[in-house]
């Protein structure tokens, strides 16, 4: 066996430089033992050292006295723990993350954004909303719905709920706020979008009369808050990109159907707003993320017709 893949400690009496030796490996051995290079070694190859007592000073055939030697049996070098050049160690590190999403989802929206916004790569699995897929209905048996986030074999709902533990998981370019105070704001106000803007907006493009045009006024009032609370700040946050804008965004990409079905302009009421989205857009996480306007609208018309709204 190479010299670089055979550990030797013995009791045997050496010469001075020899003993040297065996006291510089035997400060290595103590430092591994001590760190995580024991277990990840263990994990990353065929169940790291192996440990056999021979004879002899040079190998187990040789008489002499007791000999313990490690043994790595891995044909990877175990010194190195630099995932490029140790495959097996390579391969454990790497998450798996799969997307279950709908293209015109503006929830799934935020999800993709949120990967964007951390560099994460993972699957992309378009969903049939019109048919469900089998799988779809295993991975979020109670709400059968997109988007579903799985990691490594676990599946997380809910888009705001998939954003957090996002931003918990890959902890570069947060999301959230760091101060308490303004991390339950942020919450507040992305609940506030899912509960007003979603649902108002809906309203306006399945419903008529005088039920359309409520829809349309609390669609309005619910943007003029944000609008408020926006400010003349550059983002939601401040002068960073963050949870409450990825919370919005999307629907932004929905304003052109809300408008056309509705009758109304959203930048005559809200132009501060408008400003936001278009600054929002320039951003490449969200840019490559959002839908196509015209695409949605033709999206709603599929959705009208199956709900036989005229």
């Amino acid at each position: 066996m190479d010299d670089q893949r055979r550990l030797v400690v013995t009791g045997q009496a050496v010469s001075s430089p020899t003993m040297l030796f065996y006291f510089r490996f035997g400060w290595s051995l103590i430092h591994m033992f001590r760190s995580e290079l024991w277990k990840d070694l263990v994990e990353a190859g065929s169940g790291g050292p192996t440990m056999a007592y021979g004879r002899g000073g040079g190998g187990r055939n040789n008489k002499g006295s007791n000999l313990l030697e490690l043994v790595y049996l891995d044909p990877v070098s175990p010194y190195s723990l630099d995932p490029e050049s140790n495959p097996k160690q390579e391969e454990k590190m790497l998450d798996e993350v799969i997307l279950l999403d709908a293209y015109f989802s503006m929830f799934g929206m935020r999800v993709r954004i949120a990967l964007a916004e951390k560099g994460v790569e993972y699957e992309y699995r378009e969903q049939n909303l019109l048919n469900k897929g089998q799988y779809l209905l295993d991975m979020n048996p109670i709400h059968k719905k997109i988007p579903v986030l799985i990691h490594n074999g676990k599946p997380i709902c809910e888009s705001l709920i998939i954003v957090e533990y996002i931003d918990e998981v890959w902890k570069n370019n947060p999301l959230l706020p760091s101060d308490p105070y303004q991390r339950a704001q942020a919450r507040f106000w992305a609940d506030f979008i899912d509960k007003k803007v979603n649902d108002a907006g809906k309203r306006i493009w399945y419903l008529k009369g005088e039920q359309q045009q409520a829809a349309k006024e609390e669609f309005i009032d619910a943007l003029q808050l944000l609008e408020t609370e926006l400010g003349d700040k550059p983002y939601f946050g401040g002068d960073k990109f963050g949870f409450v804008d990825l919370a919005l965004i999307p629907f932004y990409c929905w304003f052109h159907a809300y408008e056309t079905f509705g009758n109304f302009s959203t930048e005559e009421h809200c132009p501060k707003l408008i400003e936001w989205a278009e600054r929002c857009e320039k951003i490449e996480s969200v840019s490559k993320s959002l839908a196509c306007p015209i695409k949605v609208y033709e999206f709603v018309l599929i959705l009208k017709k199956k709900y036989g709204v005229k």
